[in-house]
């Protein structure tokens, strides 16, 4: 199939994006590598693209104040291959590793797959993992910044308005001593997740739990952390711990509402394994 007549309009400033974006039918279009194909199904269908590959400053990477602030227009290559990001956020690195193959992390963006909050998308859940925030403008000087946990509130539906468009994202740098797991499973190197893990882990001096977060993708309709508000082992040598029935504690929820029963025989097996990437020779 072939997409349904459009228009593109290549913008060059913030301002002439947002003033595109008040009519109807629009997206914001950069890597295209979501977008695009759902257009050529006609599962999308915009009457106008608007081309922010020109606009000077959304590829910007800034350090502020314990912060990394990433423009939306930062490629997944760069992500999964730059020093100065891999050192601070490893796990942003390993996550966007697991992107689609080569030519895709050429071309997508780190706004375009926030946006678009595919379930199955690693950086979605690797944000939410690191408690980052989204920085939306708009018209106006109209600014928004949205917590990862309440940006992705379904199946290709963020909090995103029609006006707004995703400037970039503000990542706290985590402190040195937290160690970070990243484990999906795919039915082939570069396709899509049928489950995936991001998880961060807190051991102490005496190489007892002392934090712990578990983020699944992949198998409900949005990342979820699975951690948050569970009865965990603190203080417990990891070595002692029963991961594998803490996994499956942990995701019983998402596997009750888990897309099928696959994705929920994975969720668990998943948590498990990203917890002992994670705690590594500690255990």
């Amino acid at each position: 199939m072939k997409p349904a007549p459009f228009r593109l309009e290549r913008v060059r400033s913030v301002d002439e994006c947002l003033d595109a974006l008040t009519g109807d039918d629009v997206k914001v279009i950069a890597g295209g590598q979501s977008l695009i194909p759902l257009m050529a199904l006609r599962l999308a269908d915009p009457r106008l693209l608007v081309d922010v590959n020109g606009v000077t400053g959304l590829d910007g990477v800034a350090m502020s104040g314990g912060y990394l602030y990433l423009g939306s227009l930062v490629r997944h290559t760069r992500l999964a291959t730059d020093e100065r990001i891999g050192g601070m956020l490893p796990l942003l690195r390993e996550a966007a590793s697991h992107i689609g193959h080569v030519a895709i992390r050429n071309r997508g963006t780190l706004g375009g797959s926030l946006a678009h909050a595919d379930a199955a998308a690693e950086l979605p859940a690797a944000m939410v993992l690191l408690g980052a925030t989204m920085v939306c403008v708009a018209r106006r000087g109209g600014r928004r910044e949205i917590p990862a946990a309440e940006f992705f509130v379904g199946p290709y539906t963020t909090a995103l308005r029609d006006d707004e468009l995703l400037a970039g994202v503000r990542v706290p740098v985590p402190a040195a001593d937290v160690r970070f797991g990243f484990v999906e499973f795919a039915p082939r190197h570069g396709d899509f997740a049928r489950a995936g893990c991001a998880c961060a882990v807190e051991v102490d001096e005496g190489g007892r739990l002392a934090g712990l977060r578990a983020v699944v993708f992949a198998v409900t309709s949005c990342p979820v952390d699975v951690a948050r508000g569970a009865a965990l082992p603190f203080g417990e040598p990891v070595g002692d711990v029963d991961w594998r029935g803490l996994a499956r504690a942990l995701t019983e929820d998402v596997r009750a509402s888990a897309g099928d029963e696959h994705r929920a025989r994975l969720a668990p097996v998943a948590v498990e394994r990203a917890i002992r990437q994670a705690i590594g020779g500690v255990a």
